[in-house]
């Protein structure tokens, strides 16, 4: 779930609610085992992992992440799809930006596509930034602990899902 968390967090915040339960997860095991001898651990480190939630208001959300090769079937590059009773919007590379990224909305009305670099700053630098004026300004931090602990409940219910130990109870 490397890259498994950043789909999930995305998932959680545009949909603005948490998932009540995980209704179905498929782990592909990793051929990167990071010397790892034991074969009973090496199941457990996932390499690929498609799953499926439901939500409070009956939303249905879908993650496909994988470490192990590229799932991206229209780009080399990440990206996110959410579809709407209104529309659609297609968000290439929400981790990276500053690499290249787009997000097109399409409506009955048209279609739209905005890039916005900003200042070609990595991501990184703007975690930075909010992190010093959280310590140093004392303003809030953009993604809270807690905001974490959610992330990590929903991790874990899609290992148990898919018959895996969450991280921590692996010997």
């Amino acid at each position: 779930m490397d890259c498994g968390c950043y789909a999930i967090h995305s998932m959680r915040h545009i949909l603005g609610e948490e998932p009540v339960e995980c209704t179905s997860s498929e782990v592909t095991p990793s051929y990167r085992t990071c010397g790892v001898k034991n074969d009973e651990e090496k199941k457990q480190i996932d390499g690929t992992t498609i799953a499926e939630y439901s939500f409070p208001s009956g939303a249905v959300g879908k993650i496909e992440c994988s470490l192990n090769g590229s799932l991206f079937k229209d780009s080399w590059l990440p990206y996110m799809e959410v579809q709407g009773t209104k529309g659609s919007l297609h968000w290439t590379n929400l981790v990276l930006p500053t690499a290249y990224h787009s997000i097109t909305v399409k409506t009955d009305k048209g279609t739209r596509t905005e890039k916005n670099y900003g200042d070609g700053g990595a991501t990184y630098l703007y975690q930075l930034r909010a992190f010093a004026d959280a310590v140093f300004e004392h303003k809030p931090l953009l993604t809270p602990g807690e905001d974490g602990v959610k992330n990590m409940r929903v991790v874990d219910m899609t290992y148990r899902k898919a018959g895996l130990l969450p991280r921590g109870e692996i010997n």
